[in-house]
């Protein structure tokens, strides 16, 4: 975040400039080659209120372990999906991985 002047101006350089193109730049071309994905956004995602209906507490005292094994992310997006309406269902590449497993 720009550091604000007095006058209440965001205070960009050059250099911040250029940097945040450059990123801009990089992410879309990661997205275009396939890369990266974009989520759509769901409005079905929105509680009654009109914002997110993410159960914050439940995401505090349930992370998703670091290099977790196949298995252990199939129980945390299960778990997810019984307490959070943040994001429903499995990721696509998840779900890909487990029809493979399946078969």
């Amino acid at each position: 975040m720009p550091k604000r002047k007095a006058a209440g101006k965001p205070s960009w350089t050059r250099s911040d400039s250029d940097l945040f193109r450059a990123l801009t730049k990089s992410v879309l071309a990661k997205i275009k080659s396939g890369k990266m994905r974009m989520r759509k956004f769901n409005t079905s995602e929105l509680g009654e209120d009109g914002k997110m209906a993410i159960n914050a507490e439940w995401h505090k005292k349930n992370r998703m372990p670091a290099n977790a094994t196949f298995e252990q992310r199939v129980e945390w997006h299960t778990q997810h999906n019984k307490n959070c309406q943040c994001r429903p269902g499995f990721p696509k590449k998840l779900e890909e991985q487990m029809k493979k497993k399946k078969r």
